[in-house]
């Protein structure tokens, strides 16, 4: 038995020693450098690396990778970064397994980190578990990540606000991007495509969101791509299950043959949902279980503003349910919207079910189009509306005046290009585009339109007087004959 217990302890020990935790003594190192240092925790495999056992990245030294390489991990390895990790090379880095069919345990980038990814790809990992505020992603790809090191996504967040931009996320087995119930979290997500995530077959979107506190999540220029064999997986949720506070733009994005295409559920929660395109959400094909293009739920503090959609071939258009309040058309200056959504064939059962209206609110929803792009009566539009005149324990929606434009396919529409300076502003702001403007918008953190200019021309929107803002965060929007962009502004 000492003999056993020997063999057990020196087996721990050699074990250990495997392991490699980088000095701790303000360096910046590189893979050729952990080859030459890491006591075979990092050693050549042919022209690759192999990572052999964990990696610990100190407080006070970066990972800093300039060069392109492949990087094999075995499946016992995890890499962990409390200091820095920096990825930028004009060549493509890969993570991926060591040997087919052992996911290796992926990567947690602890709280204080500094972690830039630039142009790389992770893949048969365990999820990237970001536990740090200071986290940029562009131009990568991170696919086929199971539930090791990151159980909630493939990026599992905890806080902050992150940029994750010109990135691809594909086939991962749960959510794509995933945050916590009880944290603050708004990324800025844009130009980035989602395919296929949710392969485990549990019922969360492949953006699946929690509450943003203060600030705000958008959501932009995405696709947005469901599996039909992924009957659990949504389009993009943002839920305050556990209370909080929650603010979202979600604009110029096409998502489809999901499970849903969009769902806001909770409290005090602020929803901007603009120009996207919205069709087929319907692959578990269950009515009473999913299958709106966009669904609302929760309080009379959920407020949503809906306006300038494409949303077909879903099982419903638009669904509210509890006492949710939303906005899709007021013709009112305190509460404008111009509405312009386009509803063509959402329905089940042989019903059409363009706006169900189930809350007893009422509802603004004009200028709206109702059946595709054909003209049609009101009694037409009435027919594929569910509110009060169906059961008078439902509030009244009003829909006319009617309103039809040609839909504009996000495929179609080209990335608008906006820089806004200074920000933080105290008297105005400067705008700067790359395309000719149409109208410019100013809403409030809650939704609320401040300002709307109309029938832009020439330069005339290269100054914007904020001085008669409360101070606070806010959300101007730009819209071009291509296509919109909402960016986040504080006013001093």
């Amino acid at each position: 038995m000492r003999l056993l217990f020997t063999c057990i302890s020196l087996f721990i020990a050699s074990a250990l020693l495997a392991q490699y935790t980088t000095p701790d003594d303000g360096l910046t190192i590189d893979f050729d450098y952990l080859v030459q240092n890491s006591n075979g925790t990092v050693v050549m495999d042919g022209a690759d690396y192999l990572v052999t056992d964990s990696i610990t990245v100190s407080e006070t030294d970066v990972l800093e990778q300039t060069t392109g390489i492949t990087v094999k991990v075995n499946s016992n390895a995890l890499i962990t970064v409390i200091g820095g990790l920096t990825l930028n090379s004009d060549d493509e880095t890969v993570f991926t397994w060591a040997e087919e069919g052992s996911h290796y345990k992926g990567f947690r980038f602890e709280d204080g980190s500094v972690i830039d990814l630039n142009n790389a790809t992770f893949e048969y990992g365990g999820g990237l578990r970001i536990l740090t505020e200071d986290f940029t992603m562009d131009n990568c790809t991170v696919q086929y990540q199971e539930m090791i090191a990151s159980t909630g996504g493939a990026l599992g967040f905890s806080d902050g606000t992150p940029s994750i931009t010109n990135s691809t996320f594909i086939e991962n087995q749960t959510a794509a991007i995933n945050s916590p119930a009880n944290g603050a979290f708004a990324p800025i997500i844009d130009n980035c495509t989602f395919q296929f995530n949710g392969a485990s077959i549990v019922n969360k979107s492949q953006i699946n969101l929690g509450p943003s506190g203060q600030d705000t999540i958008v959501i932009s220029n995405c696709t947005i791509e469901g599996h039909p064999d992924y009957i659990e997986s949504g389009g993009i949720a943002v839920a305050l299950l556990l209370g909080g506070e929650g603010h979202a733009v979600i604009e110029n994005n096409e998502i489809f043959n999901n499970r849903y295409g969009i769902t806001a559920i909770g409290g005090d929660m602020t929803t901007l949902i603009i120009g996207n395109d919205i069709y087929d959400n319907n692959t578990q094909d269950e009515p009473f279980l999913g299958g709106s293009g966009i669904s609302l739920s929760g309080t009379n503090q959920n407020h949503c503003t809906i306006t300038e959609n494409n949303i077909s071939g879903n099982l419903w258009g638009v669904t509210l349910q509890g006492e949710t309040m939303a906005n899709l058309g007021d013709t009112t200056e305190a509460n404008f919207n111009a509405g312009l959504n386009v509803f063509e064939e959402n329905g089940n059962g042989g019903v059409t079910y363009a706006l169900f209206n189930n809350t007893p609110n009422d509802l603004m929803a004009m200028n709206n189009c109702w059946m595709g792009d054909q003209e049609i009566t009101v009694e037409d539009a009435e027919s594929v509306i569910s509110h009060e005149v169906d059961d008078s324990e439902l509030g009244l929606v009003t829909f006319t005046p009617l309103g039809c434009i040609d839909p504009i396919s996000v495929e179609e529409t080209e990335k608008l290009e906006i820089a806004v300076f200074p920000n933080p502003a105290k008297e105005q702001l400067t705008i700067s585009t790359d395309k000719p403007l149409h109208n410019l918008r100013i809403f409030s953190i809650s939704g609320r339109l401040i300002t709307n200019k109309n029938n832009l021309t020439g330069a005339n929107y290269g100054q914007v007087n904020i001085s008669n803002l409360q101070p606070g965060v806010y959300l101007l929007q730009a819209e071009s004959s291509k296509g919109f962009k909402t960016i986040r502004f504080v006013k001093e």
